[in-house]
């Protein structure tokens, strides 16, 4: 029966859609998770049916959903795959129903359970699919293209490695001829006089053995160097070259995995790959060299090779399943504790360190069971290779002893049949083994490409140099939604932002002022409309230097483990008369200068050794340092208390650049020149402070709503 390849799910919420690649992949259309991704915005909470079905009929496929009880599940009994809801909130494919449920799971790999536990996770529900005629084939991405897109800038290493690799294992080829030699022409013939030369000999193979062996580890470890640099420097480079979206929907420990894969892929190429090259060279000579011998023995070792190499080869199913398994589990390991150790303060804070403890023990105990069962299946393998290689050369002597009382066989032909005998059935061993670890690869290669196949941020950076921008914002008709299927978080937004403005933005939490300031600054793109700076769009516009032009501050914007000279400039040689305006503007300059080490002063993560109102300031001088053309500040001033939120509002308010407050606290922005209020994600008012009072709208309802709590907290 055909077989569901398995697809591991990249995002906590990305299930539905690995199961759906699965699905299409097992009819012929080939495509990643990204691929799916990048066409089709999955909402951060997952896909429903429905999101799968469009998908699916947008590929060429007849979507059907309905339900299932244990009886009707008798009907489905060699029925092609099915996607099944799991768990409530999880998808799994049904591979095959017999005395067995067989699953697929995206995010643990491939299953076989009973009927009755199926029914213990199994929310009652399927969805069946099938081509239609506008399905289209699609070929699988060549695994190999990635490797080689690595591997063809360091030709000249890989070829240096492969001829010493080659040179040293052809060297094995002398240790049989000098072994039939000795015995039947030096200790048979009882000739002494060859004794000397005997020793110059294995002295001269010695000193060959070490040369080549110490070229080619030298060779290896400057391929190891290059193809890090290569790997890493690429995948990094890519990493932070991706939209901000894609951060938002994964977690630091797993990308951290993910960088750290180049270890792995790089070891086995290194190593792996030339030596199957070098093996299989080897084995042909081998082969010609034993039938040269002794036909006999030869077909003998070589059937009994191939039987080994078959085993080896048609256990990979078993120990690729062991892998995934293997690798998802040190991925959420790794994961977790990231995550606890990030919001430390927090697991402090609600006294739930045992939990935390406890649930990462759990996953451990997970990840140390898949493993002990790969290793205790690796025992298996291993045993089976090393009983044929231990048992070969006992057979040989039996059988060659016979053949030596016939008269057919010499004893240095025997002992010299059983070195080459050895000699080839060690890379049969080295193939059907490393066949398994570049399954292994698979795995890691997955999550490596599933970043670098992620489209990169639109940056437009052959546009030129940005002129300083005067400060003209206009938004025309924008809308956006999260996602391909999720009402837009703002709708129909109109507005126009004159040049050293202040505008205030408010609204109730969800109205999408944090969204909007991200549009603003190119992190979200416009689902429809544009974005306009002194009337160029945002699409044509360099948006690192529209960046480097707009002091931002976002509720998510962080401290750097670096100096504080480091924070307020950071990535470049600061100077110090912008250093101290901007921190005397954001009202830190005498506290700062009160520190042992002034400015030099080290931050911890997340700057934690200052306090919320300090770290707000600091992230204030940041954002002004580069005499801002546009300043868009989110909840910037939520921690300060009142005399320095005042203190600092009347320096912003002095600045000659255009400014875009958002703001909780209502108080923060009545001097603002225009009030706009969101609500929903739309404009519902603006106007200045007095007008909208006046007015007696949502702003109203909103600042007096704001009163009745502070009066009720007081």
């Amino acid at each position: 029966m055909k077989r569901v390849a398995f697809i591991e799910q990249m995002e906590h919420s990305e299930c539905g859609l690995a199961c759906l690649s699965m699905i299409l992949s097992y009819y012929g259309h080939h495509c990643s998770i990204s691929d799916l991704r990048e066409e089709y915005d999955i909402p951060s909470s997952g896909a429903s049916f429905l999101n799968l079905s469009y998908i699916g009929n947008d590929r060429g496929m007849n979507c059907k959903g309905f339900s299932c009880s244990q009886k009707d599940l008798e009907f489905l009994r060699g029925s092609t795959p099915f996607i099944a809801h799991w768990n409530q909130n999880h998808f799994v494919v049904i591979e095959k129903i017999g005395k067995y449920v067989h699953i697929v799971d995206p995010a643990l790999g491939r299953q076989r359970i009973s009927i009755e536990e199926f029914f213990v996770h199994f929310s009652g529900f399927l969805m069946s699919f099938s081509p239609n005629d506008q399905f289209i084939h699609k070929k699988k991405k060549s695994t190999v293209k990635f490797f080689w897109g690595f591997a063809k800038t360091h030709q000249k290493w890989i070829y240096i490695t492969l001829v010493f690799s080659l040179l040293l294992q052809t060297l094995g080829l002398f240790i049989p001829m000098l072994t039939k030699w000795v015995t039947d022409d030096v200790i048979i013939s009882k000739d002494q006089s060859l004794i000397k030369f005997i020793g110059l000999y294995i002295v001269f193979l010695l000193l060959l053995n070490i040369l080549f062996s110490l070229a080619r580890g030298f060779a290896i470890t400057r391929l190891q160097r290059l193809m890090d640099k290569t790997m890493m420097t690429t995948f990094v480079s890519h990493l932070f070259n991706l939209p901000y979206a894609f951060f938002e929907k994964r977690t630091g420990g797993d990308l951290l995995f993910r960088s750290n894969s180049h270890l792995v892929i790089r070891q086995i190429l290194s190593n792996r790959v030339v030596g199957f090259l070098i093996d299989g060279i080897l084995l042909i000579g081998y082969a010609f060299m034993m039938l040269n011998q002794s036909v006999q023995l030869g077909l003998g070792v070589i059937t009994l090779s191939i039987l080994l190499f078959i085993v080896l080869v048609s256990c990979t199913r078993v120990t690729q399943r062991l892998n995934n398994k293997d690798v998802v589990a040190q991925s959420k390991v790794q994961s977790h504790l990231s995550e606890a150790i990030h919001g430390a303060s927090d697991v402090k804070m609600l006294g739930i360190e045992r939990q935390v403890v406890g649930e990462w023990s759990s996953k451990f105990e997970h990840q140390l069971m898949i493993t002990e069962k790969k290793n205790y299946w690796n025992t298996i393998l291993n045993t089976i290779a090393s009983s044929v290689q231990f048992i070969v050369p006992t057979i040989l002597l039996w059988y060659g002893s016979m053949l030596i009382l016939e008269g057919r066989m010499t004893i240095g032909e025997l002992l010299g049949f059983s070195a080459l005998a050895t000699m080839f059935m060690m890379p049969i061993v080295s193939i059907g083994m490393g066949y398994t670890e570049l399954l292994y690869l698979g795995s890691y290669v997955q999550r490596l490409t599933d970043v670098l196949d992620a489209k990169e941020e639109e940056l437009h950076l052959d546009e030129g140099t940005l002129p300083r921008l005067k400060g003209r914002i206009e938004l025309k008709n924008v809308s956006y939604a999260y996602d391909s299927f999720a009402n837009p978080t703002l709708k129909n937004i109109d507005l126009i932002i004159q040049p050293g403005e202040k505008i205030g933005v408010v609204g109730a939490s969800g109205a999408g002022k944090s969204t909007l300031a991200k549009l603003l600054i190119g992190f979200y793109r416009p689902t429809e409309g544009d974005v306009l700076y002194d009337e160029r769009s945002l699409n044509t516009i360099d948006i690192r230097q529209l960046r480097h032009q707009t002091g931002v501050i976002l509720q998510e914007t962080k401290l750097f483990h670096k100096s504080i000279f480091d924070n307020i400039c950071p990535g470049e040689d600061y100077d110090l008369e912008k250093v101290e305006r901007a921190t005397r503007q954001a009202n830190l300059h005498d506290e700062i200068m009160r520190l042992p080490m002034q400015y030099h002063s080290m931050l911890s993560e997340g700057g934690t050794n200052l306090s919320g109102g300090q770290r707000q300031r600091l992230l204030l001088a940041r954002a002004l340092y580069h005499d801002p053309s546009i300043l868009i500040l989110d909840e910037a001033t939520s921690a300060l208390d009142n005399l320095n939120e005042n203190l600092i509002d009347d320096n912003i308010s002095n600045l000659e650049c255009t400014r875009i407050v958002i703001a909780h606290r209502l108080n923060t922005i009545r001097n603002a020149d225009r009030i706009i209020v969101l609500d929903q994600g739309e404009i519902v008012e603006e106007g200045s402070h007095h007008e909208l009072m006046m007015n007696k709208g949502h702003y109203y309802e909103l600042y007096h709503a704001q009163d009745k709590e502070i009066i009720h907290a007081t």
